[in-house]
């Protein structure tokens, strides 16, 4: 049952439904779906996702009325969530597996906040950062994923691979491609390294990929496709100064 009780905590106002619901103010970048018309307003709205088993969480626009939701197992994509104190913003209600109040507050502050992007896969939620390096290759890219903490990031499906290469494009400016988490195995078959995948993947390759004696992988950032590449493959030469992306991911925690 949805209580109307609410308590200012810090930044954030935690709403008391076993207090696994953070609600605060913020922007959210991609499209989501409005929830049924019965939903009339912010507290109903929240109530709702709460009582919902699919939904990640909800926004509210004070000025349309219109409650729209991310549901955990339908928004396979990269989105965006940023934190602000302006009440001009959206008022974003997320879900948690804490049932302390303050222990989601320090969640949202310490790990969800300070992640530059999410991966909503249907079992988890990934903090996806990208770091920028000069004549990487791909056991120094998996040297930093490891040192963050991390993992060479996967590709989930279409969506995912779609997402990355615009973020890879946004980034450098330029066409490029950014080394992910899939090489070629004892047996002479791709696989993933990224171990919160859901499901098999979307290897699409491009044109004359893979090939023979090319052990890893990259996506390009013009046409979201993966090629093969030489482990020791960097995407900038030693005569050229060009900036590389690299994904890493790890489990925010619900």
């Amino acid at each position: 049952m949805c209580v109307k009780t609410f308590f200012i905590s810090f930044i954030f106002i935690i709403l008391t439904v076993n207090c696994k619901i953070v609600v605060f103010y913020g922007t959210y970048n991609s499209a989501s779906e409005s929830v049924p018309n019965s939903v009339q307003n912010w507290f109903d709205c929240v109530c709702w996702c709460q009582e919902t088993n699919d939904c990640l969480f909800v926004l509210w626009n004070e000025s349309s009325q219109i409650c729209k939701v991310v549901y955990s197992n339908s928004s396979n994509y990269l989105g965006f969530i940023h934190y602000t104190n302006k009440t001009t913003d959206m008022e974003i209600a997320l879900k948690t597996n804490y049932s302390n109040c303050y222990d989601a507050i320090e969640f949202l502050k310490s790990r969800f906040m300070g992640c530059s992007g999410r991966l909503f896969r249907s079992k988890y939620t990934i903090c996806a950062q990208r770091y920028y390096y000069h004549y990487s290759n791909h056991s120094a890219a998996l040297e930093k994923c490891e040192n963050e903490g991390e993992v060479l990031i996967g590709l989930e499906n279409q969506n995912e691979r779609v997402s990355f290469a615009n973020v890879i494009n946004k980034a450098t400016k330029y066409n490029s491609s950014s080394l992910i988490g899939l090489t070629r195995n004892s047996e002479g078959m791709f696989v993933w390294s990224d171990p919160y995948l859901t499901g098999n993947g979307s290897i699409v390759w491009a044109d004359g990929h893979p090939i023979d004696g090319n052990d890893c992988a990259s996506l390009q950032s013009d046409t979201s496709l993966i090629q093969s590449d030489n482990c020791d493959y960097s995407p900038c030469d030693n005569s050229t100064f060009c900036p590389s992306i690299v994904i890493c991911g790890k489990l925010l925690g619900f």
